[in-house]
């Protein structure tokens, strides 16, 4: 429902800002030089093709979401320089786009938001694309 969506909505940006900017800092702050810090986003699990309201809207959420946590990053892109860390964003949202059916256990008997074995490795995939230390 609508009202459902808009508290949901504002939920998740009262629990992820500021405390996922500082969160980031903290990690920053605590690696040691050489380090890189990758950060992973959000994927949707109800992402299976069928174009449905509520896939709509978990779209939605996990791309606000997902904004939230780039924003994040790229706040802390400077500090991570300054100590020598790199502070990748890896975007696996993509990967999973239509895909939820077949990558995580969304559509078994039991529901599970989780990735599956297929699901792990599209992460994987998506790590191994995005580290840059050899």
């Amino acid at each position: 429902s609508d009202p459902c969506f808009a508290a949901m909505r504002e939920a998740l940006s009262e629990m992820t800002t500021p405390s996922l900017t500082q969160i980031v800092a903290a990690l920053v702050e605590a690696a040691p030089a050489g380090t890189e810090i990758m950060v992973l986003n959000y994927p949707n699990p109800f992402s299976v093709g069928k174009g449905t309201n509520a896939e709509a809207r978990t779209d939605a959420a996990m791309t606000e979401l997902n904004i939230l946590i780039s924003n994040a990053v790229s706040a802390n892109q400077a500090n991570a320089t300054s100590h020598d860390v790199v502070l990748t964003l890896v975007d696996i949202a993509p990967r999973f786009n239509k895909q939820g059916a077949k990558l995580t256990h969304i559509a078994e008997a039991t529901p599970d938001i989780h990735p599956n074995d297929a699901g792990y490795s599209a992460m994987v995939e998506a790590l191994k694309k995005a580290y840059r230390r050899p």
